[in-house]
């Protein structure tokens, strides 16, 4: 008994090590739970393999966004180069069919067939390149800018002496456009723009030297405000400053500085000009009249200037130079014996005493009759130009008409008026048709002429309308478009 109970007394004290069943499952739990096992680590491998499929799919379709966007960019690339590529090939083509001279018949004909291609090249050129002139001189060689203003200036000459004043506004944002473009290609403003840097570039100067010409004729009409004169002269004056600069450099005596110095001329005559309804006293009246007869010499050291100058003419991608003596030249001796009338019309119309008018009449007949050259008379020079230039030969015997209306509003016996009248109408027209006798007959031809050069002559119709001519109703076409002044060399 007492090893019984000595042995329970053992058991109490003694913790034995044991396995608590309980905690074990059964066969079936423990089938379940080897299962479970088995199917969590299959779920495990089930996942890593979609990853990796999902990662292999997701660079193949990156790799087919980046093919796809790839191709798109090529395929704008290849339509920037090709519209790039065709906008360098119309350049060269139609630099080649325009000309930046309108003094003949056949270069008016030959730019205003050009006119409308120029225009949708232009056009395309805004749209596509937002008319960012520094743009397009990143993309475009020297050469190839050298077309483009070249056309721009042809277009806008046309366009000037087409449409006159009624398209100077346009013609003007083509024009600062080619300036801004040869200031880009040089990497300078406009501002900044000297003419050293356009010596870098082959045949830059002669461009930017026409181009600023051109925009200082789009001032160069009879309704232009004193902002415009000064603007006006204001860009005649830059093409005189760096013609001269350009000289320096070893450059010809290039055309342009005769011609703007022309222009300055004929803004001063502008400022010194007649206006009905402003009131002049006897001081204002002096001043205007000693402007007018400072300009009158002006135009006849021009018109008598034995100096060379330098014409040009771009083609193939060179300047195609031309020397002209402007005594020498026709169409210039008959410029400026067109303004000297312009300014004479001026003076008669502040008025004249009887001996005045004498000493004028004198120096008109002595600058357009027998001192007009030495070797060539007005007649012989009208003639020459009623075969070549049919605008200018209207603006002639428009400024003649004008002459002898001015004439005839002098307080002077009428026998006098007559008298220099005819003389004056034997010197400009007698030799080239002696029928025309009356202010109407030389109004008729003048829009006759400038009709069948196809730029209708707006002065000529004024001046008609003027005369009261029973025939003025059946003259005037309203359809016809009507042109402004200008010159067109």
């Amino acid at each position: 008994m007492k090893n019984l109970e000595s042995l329970k007394g053992h058991h109490n004290s003694t913790k034995l090590e044991t396995t608590d069943l309980s905690a074990v499952p059964s066969v079936e739990e423990q089938g379940r739970s080897q299962g479970s096992g088995s199917g969590e680590s299959n779920n495990n491998w089930s996942w890593r393999s979609f990853s990796w499929q999902g990662m292999v799919l997701g660079g193949v379709l990156a790799f087919s966004v980046y093919n796809f966007w790839k191709a798109v960019e090529n395929r704008a690339k290849s339509r920037e180069y090709k519209a790039l590529e065709q906008l360098k090939s119309n350049l060269k083509k139609l630099s080649e069919e325009c000309s930046d001279n309108n003094t003949t018949i056949e270069k008016l004909w030959q730019n205003m067939s050009a006119s409308s291609f120029i225009k949708m090249l232009l056009d395309d050129i805004k749209k596509n390149y937002n008319s960012d002139p520094s743009t397009l001189a990143k993309i475009l060689s020297d050469l190839e800018v050298n077309y483009l203003v070249y056309i721009i200036a042809s277009y806008c000459n046309n366009y000037l002496y087409k449409c006159g004043h009624t398209g100077r506004e346009e013609v003007r944002a083509e024009l600062e456009f080619a300036r801004e473009l040869l200031a880009s290609k040089c990497n300078q403003t406009l501002d900044d723009l000297n003419a050293a840097a356009l010596r870098g570039h082959p045949n830059f100067s002669e461009l930017y030297i026409q181009i600023t010409h051109i925009l200082g004729r789009t001032f160069l009409y009879r309704d232009n405000t004193e902002a415009d004169i000064e603007n006006g002269i204001r860009y005649f004056e830059e093409v005189c400053s760096f013609g001269e600069q350009y000289q320096q450099m070893g450059g010809q005596k290039l055309f342009y500085l005769l011609l703007s110095a022309r222009n300055i001329g004929f803004m001063k005559l502008c400022q010194a000009e007649f206006r009905e309804n402003e009131p002049i006293d006897e001081p204002t009246c002096s001043t205007k009249k000693a402007s007018l007869r400072s300009v009158i010499e002006e135009f006849k050291q021009l018109k008598q200037d034995a100096e060379e100058y330098t014409e040009f003419t771009f083609k193939d991608g060179e300047l195609t130079r031309e020397t002209i003596i402007p005594a020498n030249d026709a169409y210039n001796r008959l410029e400026c014996a067109q303004r000297i009338m312009v300014c004479y019309y001026n003076l008669f119309l502040y008025g004249a005493r009887e001996d005045e008018l004498a000493d004028d009449m004198r120096e008109i007949k002595d600058l357009i009759g027998t001192k007009h050259t030495e070797e060539h008379s007005m007649a012989a020079d009208i003639a020459h130009l009623r075969q070549t230039n049919l605008k200018k030969y209207a603006d002639i015997l428009n400024m003649f008409a004008k002459l002898w209306s001015a004439l005839e509003g002098l307080a002077l016996p009428e026998e006098v008026v007559d008298m220099h009248v005819n003389e004056l109408r034997e010197i400009i027209i007698g030799q080239v048709d002696s029928k025309l006798t009356s202010r109407e007959e030389i109004l008729q031809v003048a829009k006759d002429m400038s009709v069948k050069g196809s730029f209708p002559n707006l002065e000529a119709l004024e001046l008609l309308e003027s005369c009261n001519s029973d025939q003025f109703e059946q003259l005037v076409d309203d359809e016809t478009p009507l042109a402004g002044e200008g010159e067109s060399a």
